[in-house]
């Protein structure tokens, strides 16, 4: 038996009317996370008829980020709860929190299902592609939009930055797992020290641009469909960052790879929406901007599924590195002025990015 089950049992017969002993609890999919998600079945004839239970690291209880921030800020309360009270204010795409039980480290939640992002566009045409992802898209320009307009201090994301020292403490974590001793390989000091030369520039041409919310992580696997409908997931880590960061994030998913000509698409119906909304870049400038953020964003994805398998023990994630090591050469490929960084970024990735999951 989970520790927390008797409290679970106590606490939904006290919140749905439900016997408890009748709950049926049973662990959803893992995640690289420190959290676990569980379903909570309350039975035939209550309303809702399933809950999800996020259960948090008992030693931090989830106040601590995962992701690595600037300046780890002290919360008084906890990110999840505080960024979905925020973004409840003016979208309903996040889950219902039914009760938060801090003494236990349990968090009661609306059930979003189980149809992904993911799953749901994986065997489509490119067609109905577009419309799942117009979707998305939507979604991502009102986050950076409304989100943008409502921030303020009472939200955590209004404490962190990406700043160019986040960037290149990114590009560092490339280094080190993707390239570097911590994955098993020794790289020349030389190519090191031309690799850094070449992610400086771009971290700082990434942190000089406008910031807007963003999620973080606003990809395939924390986005789920209800009908025609798409909810958002895994926000707590949300911050101030470039426009490009959370579409990098969607369109050069990890785990979905989209057709040449989709992905060219689905960037012009990003700026259209944007531009409906006030953002109006110039195709050509806002088209280097996302290759400079897919070279940053996708190098960091790929130490990070290092890391994962190394340091918590996880390799699940490194079939998806192969995806992550073609984003990161196509990108290179746009960015000229690059230079040698480009060809040792060729040699290191090029025999992965042949690789197909």
């Amino acid at each position: 038996m989970e520790w927390f089950e008797p409290e679970v049992r106590a606490m939904v017969s006290r919140l749905f009317g439900c016997p408890g002993d009748a709950a049926r609890i049973e662990m959803l999919a893992a995640h690289a996370s420190t959290r676990t998600y569980w379903r909570v079945h309350l039975g035939v004839g209550h309303a809702p008829r399933t809950i999800a239970l996020m259960v948090l690291n008992r030693e931090d209880q989830g106040i601590k980020s995962e992701e690595i921030v600037e300046i780890e800020s002290t919360f008084e309360e906890l990110p999840f709860v505080n960024v979905h009270r925020f973004l409840r204010s003016f979208t309903d795409a996040v889950p219902e929190i039914y009760f938060h039980d801090e003494a236990n480290g349990l968090i009661y939640l609306e059930d979003l299902g189980d149809a992904l992002f993911e799953s749901v566009v994986a065997k489509t045409s490119d067609g109905e592609r577009r419309v799942w992802y117009g979707r998305a898209l939507d979604l991502l320009v009102a986050l950076q939009t409304e989100g943008t307009r409502r921030l303020d201090e009472s939200c955590v994301a209004s404490k962190a930055a990406f700043t160019e020292t986040l960037f290149l403490w990114e590009f560092e974590h490339f280094i080190e797992y993707g390239l570097g001793t911590k994955s098993g390989r020794d790289v020349d000091s030389k190519r090191l020290a031309v690799l850094r030369d070449a992610f400086g520039p771009i971290a700082r041409a990434l942190a000089a641009e406008p910031r807007v919310f963003t999620h973080r992580d606003f990809q395939s696997k924390n986005l789920l469909v209800q009908g025609q409908r798409l909810r958002l997931i895994d926000f707590q880590d949300a911050l101030r960052g470039p426009r490009t960061y959370d579409l990098v994030a969607l369109l050069r998913d990890s785990y979905v790879e989209l057709s040449p000509t989709l992905l060219e698409t689905l960037v012009d119906d990003y700026l259209a929406r944007a531009g409906a909304a006030g953002f109006n870049p110039g195709r050509d400038a806002f088209r280097e901007a996302f290759a400079r953020m897919t070279l940053q964003r996708k190098l960091k994805d790929y130490g990070r599924f290092v890391y994962i398998d190394r340091v918590k023990g996880n390799p699940g994630y490194l079939r998806y590195n192969p995806a992550n090591a073609r984003y990161v050469l196509e990108a290179a490929a746009r960015l000229p002025g690059i230079g040698a960084a480009r060809r040792i970024l060729e040699d290191a990735l090029g025999p992965i990015a042949g690789r197909r999951a």
